[in-house]
């Protein structure tokens, strides 16, 4: 699990990452937008709409799914990136191996550490 500093987004740092400067990329698992700030360490939010399902249990599972990816490939983000990950309704039923494979992509085209 990542540390909570990691993981802090509040609701007014993400409505920013939609709503001006942050850029985006999206595939049919996941819509994620991000900036980069003067911080000595990336922060991520995972956002799984009550849409996806009505049980908090499969919502958790998929946050879990993705702090997963994230956690395995830490090393390799910029300090400073601000990261909010959206999950969509496609991924509730994806494999884990094309989940983890569509996610790491996402994470290849928008870090410029890699």
């Amino acid at each position: 699990m990542l540390q909570k500093k990691f993981r802090g987004l509040s609701a007014l740092q993400v409505s920013e990452l939609f709503e001006y400067e942050g850029r985006s990329t999206s595939d049919r698992f996941f819509h994620i937008n991000w900036r980069i700030q003067e911080q000595p360490y990336p922060q991520f939010a995972i956002i799984t709409p009550k849409k996806l399902s009505l049980t908090a249990v499969s919502r958790n599972r998929l946050r879990r799914r993705v702090s997963a990816v994230l956690h395995d490939h830490f090393s390799a983000w910029t300090a400073g990136m601000r990261i909010a990950i959206v999950v969509k309704k496609a991924a509730i039923d994806a494999p884990p191996g094309v989940f983890r494979e569509s996610l790491i992509r996402l994470f290849d085209s928008m870090n410029p550490k890699t």
